[in-house]
């Protein structure tokens, strides 16, 4: 039946019966997809599989029946799903892109009012959809309501009235739920269904024309800005916002223009002429026919609160910092004064003394105090320059034999005064010369190797160096001393911590030492390892990624380009394109490297960015260079081709994009769009 007239099959029989049949198939099929749509204990994905084997059951040849859910790119198909030429479709168009539900007939059935299909079915698909479309809405707000909990968690007793508002807003999401359901159970219309749920938002939305115009706004939003709808209607969005912040509208509408959509903050006015921060989401869609901007405002006065907050903390605490800095910098220079005259004064006693003198002893004594008292401060001041991430690198050109050589005079001087008797080998197999920061290697190789003599009463000591690959370079410090337990091996890189306090009375030291060597190797890009055996010895060992900035220049020009690529034909490819003309090529093969270059030189021109490195995507990279650089030019380099990898790299914050393989002609036009790109003389 259809209202009160009753339905003439082709046959011309009225089969009151069948109709009554059909619709209560119809009201089960829709009672048993509410259900399914309001489980808590199954997935989304559960939920969508489940429902599209229970839509057939509302058609009127269920047995020949299957149906299809297609939301973006996730496909569910009933059992025994095939695609034939008999179908009803339902789209719906939600946040997340198009929501699709097809119901076919795998054989051919006779003609009904919609090919094999009933007007009354294809109402019953557009309900399903629109049912379907609503839960996975629901479901995406629930989902963003859990997340926002999680980051406030720590926060939870400030904003119980929050968390209250946001079970509160949970709950009136289960009632419309239920009313929706009630709703098509009844057939209501769909815009009835959409202004419902339209109302019930909490954020504010409003739906308006190319022009600004508002066409369509919430009850949440009249209520906030504390204008009636009818006023709303009256205004455009620029008369919203706040005189000094319109200045973002052109930029948005470009956006908007480009993508389709646009996220931006602003500060909308209320009637009353309160400020109010808000954050916007906006979206081209089509309403009523017609592209109109469809636009969701988070009030932000709670987070801009947070903010100022955080940024509040962080400033004292880099205050504290600052002031700590300045204190050990003070502290340093009021010890050293006076300690400079004791050892000055000391050495000159120490001359004048005879050798059999017993005062002599007691010199050396006070000149052994003093260096002992000299080291703890330049180790608290080294330990201060790490915590506070100040530590300074400057590569050089040097060979390791020569550095390990001359660390190793160095730790035969050092066992002679703590008067052990061991040997201290060197085993080099790293001949050619590299480019890292030799004096910060010195000083690491020099406590590893103090350590080691510390606690090792016989046997060797063995300082080594060995490549890894084209880049890396492996040292050690090796020892046959007592070892460390396995329990222990954690915190012996702690700061002021050693393996037992009984360490300290019978090796000496401050606990500073490994943590001085951690820091400084991290810094460099290494992680200090440690593998050893109580009773056989212990490997200190590093990796450090060799640096190539120096190796690669290619003149003294003003224009500087960073090349970041790991492969090394590409590298030399495009450093031939370029070779004749007047440029200072620099090169990094990951994004470690690169940033490590970009924070270290005064200025780079231009980049030319491989997009697929070793460590990390070239987008993510790309991003991390804009927060830094927001000028800086980025051409993007990709073996990837096409539309979408170029709507990555842009989005990222590239310039430009060429795709692999480079012409050399394309790559110097696009070169020459940001820099004066001149032949050598």
């Amino acid at each position: 039946m259809e209202g009160n007239n009753i339905v003439i099959r082709k046959n011309g029989v009225t089969d009151r019966d069948h109709a009554l049949k059909e619709r209560m198939k119809e009201l089960n099929c829709l009672i048993r997809l509410s259900r399914l749509c309001n489980s808590s204990d199954i997935s989304v994905d559960e939920i969508l599989q489940q429902s599209v084997k229970v839509i057939p059951e509302g058609w009127q040849f269920p047995e020949d029946a299957c149906a299809r859910i297609v939301d973006g790119e996730n496909e569910y198909l009933s059992d025994g799903f095939k695609e034939t030429r008999f179908r009803q479709t339902s789209e719906r168009v939600w946040i997340n892109g198009v929501l699709k539900v097809e119901v076919f007939y795998l054989t051919e059935r006779p003609e009904e009012d919609i090919g094999p299909f009933l007007h009354e079915e294809q109402r019953l698909l557009d309900t399903i959809a629109e049912q379907i479309q609503y839960f996975l809405e629901r479901k995406m707000r629930e989902l963003e309501l859990s997340q926002r909990n999680q980051e406030h968690i720590q926060l939870l007793e400030k904003y119980t009235t929050q968390n209250k508002e946001l079970n509160q807003l949970n709950d009136k999401l289960k009632q419309e739920v239920e009313r929706k359901a009630r709703l098509e159970l009844k057939a209501r219309m769909n815009a009835e269904k959409f202004y419902v749920f339209f109302n019930a938002l909490n954020d504010s939305v409003f739906i308006h024309d190319l022009e600004g115009n508002f066409l369509a706004v919430n009850d949440t939003a009249a209520k906030i800005t504390g204008y009636t709808k009818k006023e709303l209607y009256a205004m455009s969005f620029t008369q919203l916002d706040a005189p000094d912040s319109q200045s973002h509208v052109e930029d948005v509408m470009r956006t908007l223009s480009d993508k389709g959509k646009a996220m931006f903050e602003t500060v909308h006015k209320t009637k009353t002429g309160k400020r109010l921060p808000v954050e916007v989401s906006a979206k081209l869609v089509d309403y009523e026919g017609e592209e109109a901007v469809l636009s969701i405002a988070r009030d932000l006065t709670d987070r801009k609160l947070h903010e100022r907050k955080l940024v509040e903390a962080k400033e004292r605490a880099e205050n504290s910092e600052r002031l700590k800095t300045s204190f050990l910098a003070n502290l340093s220079h009021e010890i050293r004064t006076p300690l400079n005259g004791i050892i000055g004064f000391s050495d000159m006693l120490a001359e004048r003394v005879k050798a059999s003198d017993k005062s002599k002893e007691y010199i050396q004594a006070i000149q052994e105090s003093s260096d002992q008292l000299l080291k703890i401060i330049e180790d608290l001041l080294e330990i201060s320059s790490i915590s506070n991430k100040q530590i300074e690198l400057n590569p050089e050109e040097f060979t390791p034999s020569d550095l390990l050589s001359e660390v190793a005079d160095y730790i035969n001087d050092y066992k002679r005064t703590e008067d052990k008797d061991m040997r201290v080998d060197v085993r080099c197999l790293v001949e050619e010369k590299v480019v890292l920061d030799k004096e910060r290697l010195i000083q690491v190789i020099k406590h590893l190797g103090e350590n080691a003599i510390k606690f090792t009463n016989e046997g060797t000591v063995e300082l080594g160096c060995e490549r890894v690959d084209d880049y890396n370079l492996r040292f050690y410090v090796r020892d046959t001393g007592i070892g460390i337990k396995p329990e222990d091996q954690d915190c012996v890189f702690d700061t002021f911590r050693q393996v037992d306090h009984g360490f300290t009375r019978n090796y000496g030291g401050n606990g500073l030492g490994l943590s001085i060597v951690k820091g400084i190797i991290e810094s460099m890009g290494g992680e200090l390892r440690l593998v050893s055996e109580p009773g056989k010895g212990s490997e200190f060992s590093f990796i450090l990624k060799e640096s190539r900035e120096k190796l690669v220049k290619s003149s003294t020009s003003d224009n500087h380009i960073l090349i970041i690529e790991d492969e090394s034909m590409n590298f030399q490819l495009l450093k031939e394109y370029l070779e004749e003309y007047d440029v200072n090529i620099l090169h990094a093969s990951t994004g470690f490297e690169a940033m490590s270059i970009l924070t270290t030189r005064e200025h780079i021109d231009l980049i030319l960015l491989d997009i697929r490195l070793p460590d990390m995507d070239g987008d993510r990279l790309a991003r991390d260079i804009i927060a830094m650089y927001p000028e800086m030019p980025i051409i993007a380099q990709t073996a990837f081709t096409g539309p979408e990898n170029e709507r990555i790299c842009r989005e990222a914050g590239c310039t430009d994009y060429l795709s692999k393989p480079n012409m050399r002609k394309n790559l110097l036009d696009k070169i020459s769009q940001y820099m004066d790109l001149k032949k050598q003389e």
